[in-house]
């Protein structure tokens, strides 16, 4: 029995995994706790039986076994967090690290296809809009981990040029995760308001898809992100001749499905003159609710087994 955990910008997630399955499952938002170690000790507090060993996927760069989380502003300390709540050890990870390896671990049924084949064997691509933008690979069973999408913005188009110019003038740089994330969508729906007098005000991301069925500037500013979406993400499947798939993670995706299934593949496979090393590329929206704990279990576990 082992203890994970799945700690992004917005909400901090905990489990028991056992053998691939999750139990018990509990949801904080960040910004009511005080530190990982508090959540810690309180998923522990009512447990009958006590893990020994736990694995935390972390929003932000990882130095050793400690991290910077990128929203919350705290440093989370492994060792600290084994040493306050009595564990044998707590291994911290890359938040999409951990839900990279998830995806090994997924059932048919946990992902909707969105055209294009599969090999179990070939390098995936795994990323994500949230609060930030996810992004990691995984070869021949390891995860490759980074910060993929603070990659420069590179616009397709005249729209995407004018967004792009827009947004230098506010922030200077601008990277794909300042477009293409939670925080994103409300950039372009700023950019697409500012030149339309019939914007309907919208003040979370959650709010712009909601109005995007009465509302033509919201209704572009999907669309806007979910072609930025599907460039990035074929930018990436050509890097790494991701035969095993590009999988969509993160909590936005879901929630724009039938856009995703109409405009996400064209802006993928758009890559002349290479565009056909792109069209037989399978592409899966990650529907499980899980998949970082999943892969939080999973590292963990190897890491044992392997000390063992």
């Amino acid at each position: 029995m082992l203890l994970v955990g799945d700690l992004g910008g917005t909400n901090l997630r905990m489990a028991l995994w056992r053998d691939g399955e999750l139990l018990g499952v509990r949801r904080w938002a960040v910004d009511r706790l005080e530190g990982l170690s508090q959540a810690t000790g309180l998923f522990l507090r009512d447990l009958d039986l006590r893990p020994t060993h736990a694995c935390i996927g972390v929003a932000g760069p990882l130095d050793g076994n400690r991290c910077e989380h990128t929203n919350a502003g705290w440093v989370v300390d492994g060792d600290r967090i084994a040493a306050d709540n009595g564990l044998e050890s707590t291994l911290l990870i890359n938040d999409f690290h951990a839900a990279a390896k998830g995806t090994t671990l997924l059932r048919e049924e946990d992902a909707v296809s969105l055209g294009g084949r599969i090999d179990p064997k070939g390098t995936r691509v795994v990323l994500g809009p949230g609060t930030g933008l996810g992004v990691a690979i995984v070869h021949r069973g390891d995860v490759i981990s980074g910060e993929g999408g603070h990659q420069d913005f590179a616009p397709r188009g005249r729209l995407q040029r004018e967004a792009l110019e827009w947004l230098q003038e506010r922030m200077g740089r601008v990277s794909f995760e300042q477009v293409c994330s939670g925080p994103g969508l409300m950039n372009l729906h700023r950019f697409l308001s500012h030149r339309s007098p019939e914007a309907l005000p919208a003040a979370s991301p959650a709010a712009i898809s909601g109005l995007a069925d009465r509302c033509p500037v919201a209704r572009q500013a999907v669309e806007l992100f979910v072609d930025i979406y599907g460039q990035f993400a074929g930018d990436l499947a050509l890097l790494t001749a991701a035969t095993g798939g590009v999988w969509l993670a993160g909590g936005i995706a879901p929630q724009l499905m039938p856009v995703l299934q109409r405009r996400f593949r064209p802006a993928f496979e758009d890559k002349a003159p290479r565009e056909h090393l792109l069209r037989p590329i399978g592409i899966r929206l990650i529907t499980h609710p899980q998949p970082g704990l999943l892969g939080a279990g999973a590292v963990l576990a190897e890491k044992l087994a392997n000390r063992d």
